[in-house]
């Protein structure tokens, strides 16, 4: 079937200094991604980063085209939450401060029908949540759509305020206060196989006839060792071996995670050749996009105006 809502499932890394994804999936509760803020945060200030993914697991495979993430509430006016784009492997150390933010705020002022311009009051403009060429969302109770800056000079600011031009002029009005403006994070969320490499002298590897696996897929090493001309084992760089299996027959190994398989090699896939000893390695990804959500609590605050944090993923069935 087509991919839906149901697919689109928030997983979290192995802990919470990131690396790949588990089959964890984000509590649907209060706190399921962040920890309380404490007297000590408020006190002395506080910066966390917090690793999620989204993962488009569509039993048939279809991938997510056109996908928006953003967060559907503003930040707070000192305390905020922005997001960004990680990798499938990284963790917190290897974040450098420098990524580019994603995040939202408050329609300054009220906006009709066909206005190509409108300001926006965010948390703290030094995290430059909106850049020249970005997708915005605005959303005012169920009232959204989405809208393209110009690909340059979009973007000016006046303290915390934005002012931010349209290529073209919004389709609805909203009112000023209660509308959030958020960037939004494109990308097409879809698994993959990449960085085959074989060392057989006569065997042959047809790489289109093996497929990424939307669910059970994961961020692995793989490397298939031939024990004879017929037959083979595959292992993964942290799974270790996952099974055997042989040039005459379809291959798919089943991820007990998730009880689908890593991918599947089919027997069309083999030509030639091969003899005991020989390698095939290559890299699956998973049907999924990393994010990084970063929670900065300044130093002497009394009152937090950041309760909760809603992500939004939208996007079509491909």
């Amino acid at each position: 079937m087509p991919i839906d809502a149901n697919h689109l499932i928030q997983r979290m890394p192995f802990t919470v200094e990131g690396g790949r994804m588990s089959s964890t999936e984000s509590p649907d509760r209060l706190n399921a991604v962040w920890p309380d803020v404490t007297q000590h945060d408020q006190a002395f200030g506080s910066v966390l980063y917090r690793k999620i993914f989204v993962h488009a697991a569509a039993p048939d495979n279809s991938p997510l085209l056109d996908g928006r993430i953003y967060l559907r509430n503003p930040s707070g006016t000192r305390d905020r939450i922005t997001f960004f784009r990680g990798s499938l492997i990284d963790t917190v150390e290897s974040l450098t401060g420098n990524e580019r933010q994603y995040g939202g705020g408050t329609l300054d002022t009220a906006v009709t029908t066909d206005a190509t311009s409108i300001t926006v009051n965010v948390g703290a403009a030094e995290d430059r949540v909106f850049r020249d060429g970005d997708l915005i969302g605005l959303a005012e109770g169920d009232h959204a759509e989405f809208a393209r800056l110009l690909p340059s000079r979009a973007v000016t600011w006046n303290g915390d305020r934005a002012t931010l031009r349209l290529v073209d002029g919004l389709g609805g009005s909203f009112l000023a206060g209660i509308t959030t403006v958020s960037s939004c994070l494109e990308a097409t969320i879809q698994g993959g196989l990449d960085s085959w490499v074989s060392d057989s002298l006569e065997g042959v590897l047809h790489p289109t006839a093996i497929h990424a696996e939307a669910v059970g897929g994961i961020d692995q090493e793989w490397t298939i060792t031939f024990t004879s001309p017929d037959d083979f084992i595959c292992s993964g760089d942290t799974v270790g071996q996952i099974g055997v299996g042989s040039i005459n027959s379809d291959f798919s190994p089943v991820n007990p995670d998730f009880s689908t398989p890593f991918f599947t090699i089919l027997d069309s896939a083999w030509d030639g050749i091969w003899m005991d000893g020989e390698t095939v390695r290559f890299h699956s990804h998973p049907a999924a996009v990393a994010i990084w959500e970063r929670r900065f609590i300044p130093a002497g605050i009394a009152i937090l105006t950041t309760r909760s944090v809603c992500m939004v993923v939208t996007g079509r069935s491909g």
